[in-house]
């Protein structure tokens, strides 16, 4: 039940308004695609897009309800809501003014057990992020 309990929490960050509704303390803050130019139109940012609406679609709408929501899904997709949201809080952008090697080759270290190249999959070596789609 732990595996429920956080994935609770970040879907309740992710999807609904009042996302501290939780007993757990966890912090998820989502990146945005239009903070770094030319991330928002690539090819696999539209798909995560697409993901998120298909998934806020399939949520209940009232927070009260997505606990019994969790519990009642099984493994796969519930394996599958938890990469998701965790995709959405993956900040890898290399940013002149703010150099962070070790979170960027971490950052690399994913984006190679994925398999995701950013500059194939669309973006540019300028504007390099990740994100698991």
């Amino acid at each position: 039940m732990a595996f429920v309990a956080a994935l609770h929490v970040f879907v309740l960050k992710t999807f609904f308004v009042y996302g501290s509704d939780s007993y757990l303390e966890v912090t998820l803050q989502s990146a945005k695609f239009g903070q770094t130019q030319g991330l928002s139109e690539t090819v696999w940012a539209k798909e995560v897009d697409q993901r998120h609406e298909a998934w806020g679609q399939d949520l209940p709408n009232i927070p009260d309800q997505l606990w019994d929501y969790l519990v009642a899904l099984d493994d796969v997709s519930r394996q599958a809501l938890f990469a998701h949201c965790v995709s959405l809080s993956l900040k890898a952008v290399v940013q002149p003014w703010n150099r962070r090697p070790a979170v960027i080759a971490h950052a690399e270290q994913l984006a190679r057990s994925i398999r995701f190249d950013m500059v194939e999959a669309g973006g540019s070596r300028r504007s390099t992020a990740i994100s698991a789609a």
